[in-house]
């Protein structure tokens, strides 16, 4: 890409304002989101979830890379692989991934993602991401609080659906299996693609709160739409990067509920 531009000012100052806004978006928290067509599902049918990653709360997205593994784990059990199953599509102009999957068993369903690391230039570090979201399925309410395994993972102490605007949402992070005490929680909304940006307020990219001494946090959700919760840790890791220096990798773990208001 230098070599097109070299020699031709101005596309080399617009070039550069281009990485200048890209480095203020990738300032700011980004997150990624999991996003099914509904949370809960009475009757057999078909849903559709979205993985796509950016700023939920303003309602910016950027080009998602296809994931590495996408699956499903139904009542506890072992995860059925549905990553052949993703399909492309856009969403304002942004790469983002789909699938159709029929919800045909009693059961709560586990969908999972994970992306392959990429590097933050921000940072200097490389990002593991993983999110996870929980379908009920036929009402039966079995498997919520499955342990997928993941690296970093929020397991919920409350069940993560069916849930009302104030309801009080609790998990426990967890690093290979084990509670991660005093540990940022990032928390974010999305109110889906035609809700309205929220930008007017300080905290308008999100809140952040901490784990107690036993990885446990709440949250209470003050309106309706999807609320992620979102953790961090590094490691001893590294992946060598393009400079041919070796960056440290971070896990980052994304868990989305949903909550509409009481009718």
């Amino acid at each position: 890409m230098t070599k097109t531009i070299l020699g031709k000012k101005p596309l080399l100052v617009a070039f550069t304002l281009w990485l200048s806004a890209m480095a203020t978006v990738s300032a700011r928290a980004h997150y990624l989101l999991l996003i099914p067509s509904q949370d809960a599902v009475a009757n057999p049918r078909e849903i559709t979830l979205d993985v796509m990653s950016g700023h939920p709360m303003q309602n910016e997205f950027i080009d998602t890379d296809k994931p590495k593994v996408f699956g499903v784990s139904i009542k506890g059990l072992p995860p059925i692989d549905l990553l052949d199953t993703l399909k492309e599509k856009k969403l304002d102009g942004s790469t983002i991934w789909t699938i159709s999957y029929k919800i045909k068993q009693p059961g709560d369903h586990v969908f999972f993602v994970e992306q392959p690391p990429f590097y933050s230039s921000h940072r200097e570090v490389f990002i593991s991401w993983n999110a996870k979201v929980v379908v009920n399925g036929l009402d039966r309410e079995d498997g919520w609080d499955a342990d997928l395994g993941l690296r970093l993972e929020i397991e919920p102490l409350v069940r993560p659906y069916g849930l009302w605007t104030g309801n009080l949402f609790r998990g426990i992070v967890k690093l290979d299996g084990k509670p991660l005490p005093n540990t940022k929680v990032w928390v974010t909304y999305y109110s889906g693609p035609d809700g309205k940006p929220l930008t007017s307020a300080a905290n308008s990219h999100g809140q952040t709160i901490k784990t107690n001494h036993s990885g446990e946090f709440s949250y209470a959700m003050p309106r309706a739409g999807w609320w992620g919760f979102c953790v961090r840790s590094e490691t001893d890791e590294t992946i060598k990067g393009e400079d041919g220096k070796e960056h440290p990798v971070w896990l980052i773990s994304s868990t989305w509920v949903h909550t509409s208001d009481m009718e």
